[in-house]
C-alpha cells in the first residue's frame, strides 16, 4: 500500500521527468521558448524528428536512472549496485534496444527517429541524471534524519526517566 509520502515522491519524480523531457524537446525544437540546438528557426521536419528523438531518449534515460532509485526509499542507488544481475541485464537490454531504434534504418523509419551525436547523448544523459542526483540528496537527508531520530528519542526517554526518579 502506498503512503502519502510515497504519492508525493511519485508526483515529484514524475514532475522532474516531465520538466526535463519538455525542456530537452523545447531546446531542440525550432521556434520553441528556449531553442538552443535546432538548425532552423522555423518548424521543419528534420528538426522536429530530432527534437522528438531527443525527448524520447531523455525520457528513456530518466527511467533507467530511476529504476536504481526505486530499489530503496532511503538507501543510495549506488549501494549494492552490482548485486542484482537481472536488473543490470534489463537496463543493458533496454539501452541496447533504444540504440537499435535510433540507429538501425528500418527501425528509424518505424519509430520516426534519427541518429544522435555524442553531444546529444551527453545532453539527454545529463538532464536525466538530475533525477538520480536529486534523489541521492533526498536519500542522504533521510539517512541523516534516521540517525538523528533515535538519538533524539533516547535523550527524551532518559530525560523523562530522570525526572520521574
Amino acid at each position: 500500500m502506498l503512503t502519502a509520502e510515497d504519492w508525493w515522491r511519485l508526483a515529484a519524480i514524475g514532475f522532474v521527468m516531465m520538466l526535463g523531457t519538455i525542456a530537452v524537446l523545447d531546446a531542440y525544437y525550432p521556434g520553441g521558448l528556449f531553442t538552443l540546438f535546432a538548425k532552423g528557426t522555423q518548424p521543419n521536419v528534420a528538426d522536429e524528428v530530432h527534437a522528438r528523438t531527443m525527448a524520447f531518449t531523455t525520457l528513456m534515460m530518466f527511467q533507467l536512472f530511476n529504476v536504481y532509485n526505486c530499489r530503496s526509499n532511503w538507501r543510495s542507488a549506488f549501494s549494492g549496485f552490482f548485486e542484482n544481475k537481472w536488473l543490470l541485464a534489463a537496463v543493458a537490454l533496454s539501452l541496447f534496444a533504444h540504440v537499435l531504434v535510433i540507429y538501425v534504418p528500418f527501425l528509424q523509419t518505424a519509430f520516426h527517429t534519427v541518429s544522435l551525436s555524442l553531444l546529444d547523448w551527453t545532453i539527454a544523459t545529463g538532464v536525466a541524471s538530475t533525477l538520480l542526483i536529486g534523489m541521492e540528496i533526498f536519500k542522504f537527508v533521510l539517512r541523516i534524519e534516521r540517525r538523528a531520530a533515535p538519538a533524539a528519542a533516547g535523550k527524551t526517554v532518559r530525560g523523562q526517566a530522570t525526572s520521574r526518579a
